[in-house]
């Protein structure tokens, strides 16, 4: 088919589909022509009882006098749009001349996307085309029926046929030769023949196998897999084992050679070595890689006082990380820090009044449900827990003291 490749995309599929459609038109004594042509000279307000735009869905299959326009688009009578071959440009058949529902009246979903109007052309009056009257439906059992001679001819055709079978001419592939000619029956029955009758018992030397039995052509055939007789192949004749004969110190030994397919054990001359027993390699033990170091930190607030006029004025609190090293301080000291301490960043936060946000160093805490986390600026982070134990008191004044805000796990995530 001319256009295979443009066909397996569903949207262009969709396209070609929308762009056959017809809109049919009906003059007296029944005749059907494209509707198309009227449409472009003539509009609703020279015909008003007209049936405008009432949707009947059509799809041309693409015949025009010489052949059909989906095999060779370039026939006369086919239109530009095939021509073209581009699938992206066609659009919905009559969408340029408007196929919205008449005033005042509701158009259904199914009928967009360019559906095609059954349009009734009222026969003239005149020298110009007059209005017409309408067709009606009506169920129930057909009528008049003609039961003497002179009713008119019989149609001929697939669809005249009270008890067709198969499928209709314009179904088939064009290119397929068994289509049946301009107002043929039907294709071949549809009715596989019969497989063989499958084989007994072999007589010998025969001996049965399965094979797949084909019977039929052109379409209509049927297969099987059946048991059959054939004649077992002979086997290959093996080829003469060569002669050997060994000078010592070479021995004897076996080995399998194969000359045009056909493989044999032979003897060969070898020269004898000692037998010796490899000395196993050891293998090495490998070295633990260790665990890099703990490092425990640990958010506190720092809170100092002053004592003034007899009074002991608080001054602001400042947040501040600590690391701690391989473990946490367990025990409040009175005055005396914990040996190796190390301050790692102060809160750049409301002045160091604020537990979260940005510390100094590139430093930074995050808030979590569980307490906060801290980032460490080079993509890590350590996942902590709020915590309110005091780690250093000093009474003597005013009593400063160093409480911990958030005591972390000791381990690095990545962000």
């Amino acid at each position: 088919m001319i256009f295979a490749r443009e066909l397996q995309e569903p949207a262009n599929v969709k396209a070609l589909v929308a762009f056959m459609h017809r809109r049919l038109g009906e003059r007296p004594g029944g005749q059907m022509f494209d509707v198309t042509e009227i449409e472009q000279t003539r509009t609703e307000a020279d015909e008003p009882d007209r049936l405008w735009r009432q949707r009947v869905p059509f799809l041309w299959n693409g015949d025009v006098p010489k052949g059909n326009c989906l095999v060779d688009p370039e026939l006369d009578g086919c239109p530009e749009q095939l021509r073209a071959r581009d699938f992206s440009q066609l659009k919905p058949f009559g969408a340029d001349l408007g196929c919205g529902p008449a005033p005042g009246e509701s158009a259904k979903r199914q009928t967009g996307g360019g559906s095609c109007p059954l349009v009734y052309f009222p026969p003239p009056q005149g020298p110009q085309i007059g209005p017409g009257g309408s067709i009606t439906f009506i169920p129930g059992v057909p009528s008049p029926t003609c039961t003497a001679g002179g009713c008119g001819t019989l149609c001929t055709g697939y669809f005249c046929r009270p008890d067709p079978t198969g499928k209709p001419r314009d179904q088939w592939d064009p290119n397929d030769p068994r289509r049946p000619a301009e107002g043929g029956e039907t294709d071949p029955a549809s009715t596989p023949p019969p497989l063989p009758a499958a084989t007994g018992s072999c007589p010998a030397p025969q001996v049965s196998t399965t094979t797949t039995v084909c019977n039929g052509s052109g379409g209509q055939g049927a297969c099987g897999v059946q048991t059959v007789c054939v004649l077992p192949e002979p086997e290959p004749t093996k080829p003469p084992l060569p002669a050997v004969s060994c000078t010592p110190p070479e021995v004897v030994t076996t080995a399998t050679y194969c000359i045009r397919g056909s493989c044999a054990l032979t003897t060969l001359c070898v020269t004898s070595r000692p037998t010796s027993t490899p000395t196993p390699t050891p293998t090495p033990t490998p070295t633990p890689t260790p665990e890099p170091p703990k490092e425990f930190l640990a958010v506190v607030l720092s809170q100092s006082h002053q004592f003034v006029s007899n009074r002991c004025i608080a001054r602001a609190g400042f947040y501040s990380i600590k690391n701690y090293g391989d473990k946490h301080q367990t025990e409040m000291t009175s005055c005396n820090p914990m040996d190796g301490v190390i301050h790692v960043a102060g809160s750049d936060t409301d002045m160091g009044e604020s537990l979260f946000g940005d510390y100094d160093n590139g430093w930074s805490v995050s808030e979590t449900a569980d307490g906060g986390n801290v980032h460490n600026g080079k993509g890590q982070h350590q996942r902590c827990a709020a915590d309110d134990f005091t780690l250093e008191l000093c009474t003597p004044l005013c009593g400063d003291y160093i409480e911990r805000a958030l005591k972390c796990d000791g381990v690095w995530y990545d962000d």
